[in-house]
């Protein structure tokens, strides 16, 4: 079991709210049932979140970067390794991971607001997926603004919200990812 957990949060804590704030620090932590024990996975002093656990992976958001703009992580239960999967100038969250295969919701193309331009940027968030056995990233979405992904075992689903009443859409995958 993981969780976000803001015990090592020192701010005031009138600041909690937004999700995207790093001084919100929180960090991930797990319970290793098996061995009734806690152990941290990250802990940096800046804001780690989203966490999400499928067999022997942890991934999660993290904003240790130093700006608003989260980046993927991934922790390995096995080797006990953390690996950083994205690294540019935009918001990636809401991190999902199945098998070898991790989803995000990426701002590189535009935001994930449905109706908002925000410095310039048009709505029009992506989903994104990695796949770790080969270390390529892909571009998995169209137009308008995608949230929420979502894997399984050959579907990736997510929400599109283009309008008012949004969307959920499927897409299948292969063992490449594609």
């Amino acid at each position: 079991m993981v969780w976000e957990d803001g015990r090592n949060f020192k701010g005031d804590r009138g600041l909690r709210a937004g999700e995207n704030v790093p001084e919100n620090n929180t960090d991930i932590y797990l319970y290793d049932i098996k061995e009734e024990k806690e152990m941290p996975i990250a802990t940096g002093s800046l804001q780690e979140s989203e966490p999400f656990v499928s067999g022997h992976y942890v991934v999660w958001t993290d904003r240790n970067n130093g700006t608003s703009f989260g980046d993927i992580f991934l922790y390995d239960l096995r080797t006990g390794k953390k690996r950083q999967i994205t690294k540019d100038r935009f918001n990636q969250s809401s991190p999902k991971i199945y098998g070898d295969f991790i989803v995000w919701m990426d701002e590189r193309r535009g935001i994930a607001s449905s109706d908002v331009f925000i410095n310039g940027k048009a709505p029009n968030a992506d989903i994104f997926m990695y796949n770790l056995k080969t270390n390529t990233e892909r571009f998995m979405t169209g137009d308008e603004v995608q949230l929420e992904p979502n894997i399984s075992d050959n579907w990736l689903v997510f929400t599109l919200s283009r309008d008012v009443e949004p969307k959920i859409q499927a897409v299948r995958y292969d063992e490449e990812g594609f």
